[in-house]
This record gives C-alpha cells, structure tokens and sequence, in this order.
C-alpha cells in the first residue's frame, strides 16, 4: 500500500469524510472544536472551497451520480443541501424539515417519477423521513419502531433500514415508496455493521453478539456464521455440540456443517455449565444464579426451570441412564436428581454429598459416581447394592439412594504428592473422567503437574503417568481417546499408546470436549472443530 497524498487542514481532527461519486473531490469537516466543511480538488491536492459550519456534522453524503456536484450534510437536527457551482464555490440551502433528531441518511435513485434525487433521514425517535432532494420538498413520514434508527442503505430497488433493535427491515422499492411493514430478518443481537452489494440482493450484518448473517434479499434466505461474543464458559457434545458464554447465550452447532442450528438467549443469568442428553434432543444448563433448565434444542423452548437450588453450579454429568443428573456447585455440594417428566421438566433432587471447594468436574458410570474440587479431592462413590435395586438401571432410583466412598484421593496430604505427582505450581485444582473401555481406571489431571495420570479406584493405586510437558486444564474421554488442553494453548489426544499434537488457539484451551466424529476445542471466544483424527 503506497501514500498518494497527506493533506492537512484541520488542527484538531477530523469527524467525517466522503468521496465524490468521481473520485474528483473530497469533503472533510472538522471536529466540534472546528466546525468547518472543506472540498479538496484531489488531483491537484488543493483546498477549493470551505464553509464554516454552526453545529457538528455527523454524515455527508454526494448525490449518486458520476459527475454530481451535489452532496447533503446532516447533523442532529440539521439538514443542508450543498453545490459546487461553476467558479467551484459552495452553495448551500437549509433541507425543509426540522424538529427531529437526525441520526443518518442515504440517497435512493430508484423511484423516476419523483425525479429520482429521494433523500432518506432516520431519526432518533424510530421514524424514516423522505424528501425530494432536487426540489427541497418534504414527501413523507414512516414510523417503523419504538428505537433509534442508525443505518440506511439505499440499494437499487432496496432500503435497509436497521438502529439499536435486533430487527433488520428491507423495503423492495418496486411495490411502492416504504409500502408495509417491510421484510424483517430478526437478528441474535444489535446490528453494528451492515454492507449490501449495489443491487441490494446480497448483504452482510454483524451484531454485537459476535454473529454475520449473510442476507438473499430476493429469496429471503437467511445464512447464520457465528461465534460468541465473550469468554465461553461451557462445552458439551455428543450428536450435537452446545457451547455457552459470558454473554448470555447458549449456541447449538451441527457438527456435519460446522454452523448454528439453535440460539438461545437468557437475559437473566450466564450459563456455567451444560450437558447434552445421551439420546434426545434435549439440554440441561446450570446457572450462576443456582438455576437448572431444560431446553428442546430442535425449537430452542424452555421445558422448565428450577428455583434456585445452590448459590451457582459449576459442573453437570448425565448418568448412561439418561434420567438421573448429578450437580456440582462452587460451595462445594453435589447434588442427586431424578427426572420425572421431561415436559413440562419436573424433578425430584437430593444433597449427594458436601466436600470443601468447588466442584471441578463430574462424571458418571453404570452405578458410579466421580467428583473432584479445586483444592486436590478426586472421589469415586459406588452405588450401594441391595435386593430393591439390583434389576433397577437407574443410578438414582429415588431420593432414598445410598452410596459407598469407595475411592477418596486427597492431595493436600504432602505423602500422596511425593507418592505419586511431582508438583511444578502450587496448584492442586484436579479434575477426571472415568475410563469408558476399563472397568477400574479413572483418568486425572492436576492443574500444578505436568501429567496425566490413570488410577485405579479399587485399589488406589496410579497405574499409569504420562508426561505432558505443558501444565493441564481440561480433559475428556470417549472410548479408547482421552483428550487434554493445555496452558500453553496445544491439544493433546492420547491413543492406545500414541500422542496427537493440535495447536489452532489464541488463548489458554479451557475446555473440550468428544462428540460422535472428532474433538470440539475451546478457549476465550473461540471453538475449534477437530475430525477425523
């Protein structure tokens, strides 16, 4: 990229430029402390006219048409039309509409029989305001909402209209001047930057929360990329992949397109964690506010919400059997439930046990139950056997269930870290998930040692420590693969001996988890998809 020309006017900044449809001029004007319009001649890179201006200008906008001389300057409750005249000095007259709050304009040139100059100006108040141009003659008023309107974009045949509301509107100038309430596309968020091709069939918008929906004007085909806008704070996969984040929503991905199939908004409260259910189409999230809900991921509706059950959930397992649930809250509680009826969702739940920090993850197996904290704790509870429950599959038949600690691995103990971890960080945050092929192996990782360790719960013994070189954060397992993320941003899959190295991150990887073809990857605001590894 070369500089063609620095030209310099005004001392103490610049607010808006435009470009003449030519290419010929350019029109500048200063900030609030120099309100003055300037026009460069920028072949030869001289100032040729300027006007000294009574409030801010926000938008200037040339007349679309090759050689015009004619352009509009709009402030908040202002409206000037401007011409270059024949000696090249400025000539203005006052637009014939006052009163409002003006927040932007555009030029349409579609309509010939009102001489094809319309000049469109949104306001602050929700309305769209049309003049001719040419004549300086007011010709209409459109309300079109309760919000303000800060884009318009004039296309061929098109308007676009779009302000501080999740609603984009597009009007087709054929059927008449803004007849109807116009086509709407009903975005995820507040729009924050909109782009259209120059026959308005195609376009762009990005919103604010960190979505691009590409735009078929013509056929009305909505095409959703998008990604969250804040630090996501959960992952779960299996048919689907479910992804939460800090910025109140939860996304559902299809993992066969790589795209959104659902987006659910909950104003309310961030979700912490989440869990897919093992065969249907349903989600479980957990709330800081200590909330459960259950989601139809196929509508996005709402099955059922809990009051308040701890002070905020941290983690979620599914047992195999589908209808039981175990909760881990940042107190440190874990919780037992029984799911009675989907929809509407109704449970029944219990205090499964009370260790002393937060629960940093969970896991399930057949009549077992894994939990560990954030300062060294990693349980295995068994389901205790008696005459009532030994046909039952269920992991919790009611809230009556007994279970055994069978297995209780306490790193704060200095023998059982000279035992078996060496520690590089005072750091004793531990998290497991059970072996899905072994019988007797959990698999555990501890934030302040470099390994990963495979124990056996019967006879708390580790059996197997795999070096990692890189401090661990997040680990999961599916069938002979377990996975981990590390700090220094690698992914490492650990297979029947062998070790797989991926590295696509910007930022720490601070969950994953399998689904049913490859590896979903997290960190900050980010989701890598991995397959066929």
């Amino acid at each position: 990229m070369e500089l063609r020309y620095l030209q310099k006017y005004h001392d103490r900044g610049v607010n808006t430029i435009s470009f003449s449809p030519c290419g010929n001029f350019l029109c500048s004007i200063g900030n609030i402390d120099e309100c003055v319009l300037v026009v460069w001649e920028i072949l030869l890179s001289r100032v040729i006219s300027t006007s000294i201006l009574s409030n801010r200008v926000n938008h200037i906008k040339w007349l679309p048409e090759l050689a015009s001389l004619e352009f509009a300057s709009l402030s908040s409750n202002e409206l000037i039309h401007w011409r270059l005249n024949t000696l090249r000095h400025l000539e203005f007259q006052p637009g014939d509409i006052t009163g409002e709050n003006f927040t932007c304009m555009d030029y349409s040139t579609y309509i010939e029989d009102l001489s094809s100059h319309l000049l469109i100006i949104g306001t602050m108040s929700g309305s769209i305001l049309v003049l001719n141009a040419r004549t300086n003659t007011f010709i209409m008023n459109k309300k079109i909402g309760n919000f303000p309107i800060m884009s318009i974009q004039c296309k061929e045949k098109f308007a676009i209209v779009a302000g501080k509301s999740p609603e984009v509107l597009m009007w087709n100038m054929t059927f008449g001047l803004f007849v109807g309430d116009g086509q709407k596309v009903l975005c995820d968020g507040l729009p924050i930057a909109i782009s259209f091709n120059n026959l308005g069939s195609e376009g762009i918008i990005s919103t604010n929360s960190g979505s691009v929906w590409y735009i078929e004007s013509d056929s009305g085909n909505v095409r959703v990329m998008s990604c969250h806008s804040k630090n996501i704070t959960a992952v779960s996969a299996g048919k689907y992949i479910a992804t939460s984040s800090q910025d109140n929503t939860i996304r559902i991905w299809n993992p066969l397109t790589l795209e959104q199939d659902t987006h659910i908004l909950i104003p309310s409260s961030i979700c912490t964690c989440l869990c897919l259910h093992h065969s249907l189409a349903y989600l479980i999230a957990g709330f800081e506010d200590g909330t459960l809900k259950a989601f139809e991921i196929e509508t996005a509706r709402c099955l059922g919400s809990t009051r308040s059950v701890l002070t905020s959930l941290s983690c979620i397992s599914f047992a195999p059997d589908s209808d039981s649930i175990v909760l881990g809250a940042e107190t440190g509680i874990i919780i037992g439930v029984v799911v009675l009826k989907w929809s509407p969702f109704t449970i029944d739940f219990f205090e499964f046990s009370k260790l002393q920090a937060e629960i940093l993850s969970l896991d399930t197996k057949n009549k077992l139950v894994f939990a560990s904290t954030a300062n060294g704790i990693a349980n295995v509870w068994e389901k205790k056997f008696t005459a009532e429950n030994a046909m039952n599959g269920k992991l919790f038949d009611s809230a009556k269930v007994e279970f055994n600690l069978i297995d209780n691995w306490d790193l704060k103990e200095p023998y059982e870290r000279t035992k078996h971890v060496y520690l590089q960080a005072d750091c004793l945050e531990c998290k497991g998930k059970f072996d899905k092929i072994s019988e007797k192996t959990l698999w555990l990782i501890i934030r302040g040692a470099q390994y990963l360790l495979a124990r056996n719960y019967y006879s708390h013994q580790i059996t197997k420590k795999i070096n990692l070189a890189g401090f661990p954060l997040c680990i999961s397992v599916k069938d002979h693969r377990i996975s981990v993320g590390l700090s220094d941003r690698r992914v490492l899959v650990y297979s029947d001996g062998n070790v797989h190295e991926f590295s696509a991150h910007s930022d720490i990887v601070t969950a994953l988890d399998f689904y049913d073809n490859g590896l979903v990857t997290v960190a900050s605001n980010e989701i890598a998809i991995w397959t066929d590894f």
